[in-house]
């Protein structure tokens, strides 16, 4: 669910900086980056130790 939410805010923010005048590869180089750090956070939930 979270990669869901994660990738509509990335395309959010990638068309408004686009709309804004920055060039579209420029906007998508920092989307890409914001997804992959919400991978790696998503990814490293999974080994860190639970508070049940």
């Amino acid at each position: 669910m979270t990669y869901v939410v994660w990738t509509t805010v990335v395309l959010l923010l990638w068309i408004v900086l686009w709309s804004l005048g920055q060039k579209a590869i420029d906007a998508a180089l920092l989307s890409v980056a914001i997804l992959l750090v919400a991978a790696m956070v998503e990814i490293a939930k999974r080994y860190l130790p639970s508070k049940n």
